[in-house]
């Protein structure tokens, strides 16, 4: 019996063991929330300024997906892809939407860094615009929204920066 609720820290959030502070809980919980605000097959993950990878976040948002939904959410990386590898990867996030195939969480590099994961952002159903708290600059963050479509993007996460010991 499910009591209806995560599990505890822990088990969801583990975003803060590859350079980010782990989510609290309830956030993750209202990040995942609010990407449903409207429906997706495919969610991509867009940092607006180069840094660290968002491929942690895009876990969490799975595991939380996979508890909410009751099905697997694939995470698919297309961080350091270029041209040939992003119009084949076009090509299969299409087909399998028109399969029905499982939801997928799609994790970009900046558009400053690579223009080319906009390409990948437009077959996104959906788009959550990702922060670095100290670094990225307002000016990086209009510029991905301008790039891929406001209208594209359901929300916003602000990650805080790894505290070192």
């Amino acid at each position: 019996m499910t009591s209806g609720m995560p599990p505890k820290a822990g088990g969801l959030v583990r975003a803060g063991d590859r350079g980010f502070a782990p989510l609290p809980e309830k956030k993750l919980q209202e990040l995942w929330f609010a990407s449903l605000r409207k429906p997706w097959h495919t969610l991509a993950l867009v940092p607006a300024q180069n840094g660290r990878s968002i491929l942690p976040l895009a876990q969490a948002l799975a595991a939380m997906g996979r508890f909410h939904r009751g099905s697997t959410l694939r995470v698919v990386s297309a961080e350091g892809m270029g041209l040939d590898e992003i119009a084949d990867f076009a090509l299969s996030a299409s087909e399998s939407h028109m399969r029905n195939e499982g939801g997928r969480i799609l994790v970009l590099e900046p558009i400053s860094v690579n223009p080319f994961g906009t390409a990948i952002a437009l077959t996104a159903d959906a788009a959550i615009l990702c922060l670095e708290y100290g670094l990225s600059t307002l000016d990086e963050a209009r510029q991905t929204l301008d790039q891929i479509g406001r209208e594209r993007f359901v929300g916003a996460a602000v990650l805080q920066p790894k505290v070192r010991d």
